[in-house]
């Protein structure tokens, strides 16, 4: 790991290594048209913001304008 601002880690980025699959739920890989596009995080709401939704689900994605923007009008 390179620090390249004011000498400033990040203590969340460990190494090189490859995730084991689900091993990190939150994350999420938005592809078009089976294309890699970019990358996202899903974003829990407080308990009970809808009443049928299941246990730790979620329907909001985190993600930069920059991944969606070139794709917006395909």
């Amino acid at each position: 790991m390179y620090c390249t601002i004011n000498d400033h880690c990040s203590k969340r980025v460990v190494s090189d290594q490859y995730a084991i699959p689900h091993s990190r739920p939150w994350m999420v890989m938005l592809k078009y048209d089976g294309r890699f596009i970019c990358g996202a995080a899903l974003v829990n709401r407080p308990p009970n913001h809808h009443q049928g939704d299941l246990a730790g689900s979620s329907d909001i994605l985190l993600t930069a304008a920059h991944c969606l923007v070139q794709h917006r009008e395909e």
